[in-house]
């Protein structure tokens, strides 16, 4: 259940325009996984990613957000130029890695009949 909560905060991190929000989506995807590391079994490990990714690195985020002092429109105003290049991108990456592996796996199963 944690490992669905995680991909959507992850998503939200991604989709999210303000960049303090985008943090506690962040935060909120460090606390997902450190509850699917306990359901694993693998405590330790899910103490410690709490105590170093969100005690450390997403407190050092904040600082340097606030520090920078981002102005949101004109941030927009920047990736909307290249809103469409980026989705261009995207998919064509997706669609070549799903091509070569299908085409991967058909050349395997020819092989064998």
């Amino acid at each position: 259940m944690f490992k669905y909560l995680m991909l959507v905060s992850s998503i939200f991190v991604l989709s999210v325009i303000n960049p303090v929000q985008s943090l506690l989506w962040l935060v909120c995807v460090f606390i997902c996984a450190s509850l699917v590391l306990i359901e694993m079994g693998a405590e330790f490990i899910a103490i410690l990613l709490i105590l170093v990714y969100i005690g450390a690195i997403a407190v050092l985020f904040l600082f340097v957000i606030m520090l920078l002092n981002i102005r949101i429109i004109e941030l927009n105003l920047f990736y909307i130029k290249y809103k469409f290049v980026a989705l261009f991108f995207s998919f064509f990456f997706y669609y070549k890695f799903y091509l070569y592996y299908f085409v991967k796996i058909l050349i395997y199963l020819l092989r064998i009949i």
